[in-house]
């Protein structure tokens, strides 16, 4: 579900010490980052995180569009939403 990122990728490079000592040429991916098929597809925690934000978005949307008229509001709607 969603896009497919390499982030899982980029943290495992980060997390290498070989790396971060600048111990590396062209052939460091395939010598020393071998990722397993689950790592690859991005992890189910950022497709939940992604879902989650997504609700909360829609939600604050949702509660924005909705206004209470109080029992003493005798202005039109363009009025009473400028007062607000």
């Amino acid at each position: 579900m969603g896009l497919k990122t390499n982030l899982p990728f980029h943290q495992k490079l980060i997390d290498s010490t070989r790396f971060l000592a600048g111990r590396y040429d062209t052939q460091f991916v395939e010598q020393h980052l071998t990722m397993r098929p689950e790592e690859q597809e991005g992890g189910e925690q950022a497709e939940i995180a992604a879902i989650l934000a997504t609700l909360v978005e829609h939600r604050q949307r949702q509660q924005a569009l909705q206004f209470t008229a109080g029992p003493q509001r005798n202005a039109s709607h363009w009025k009473w939403g400028a007062r607000r």
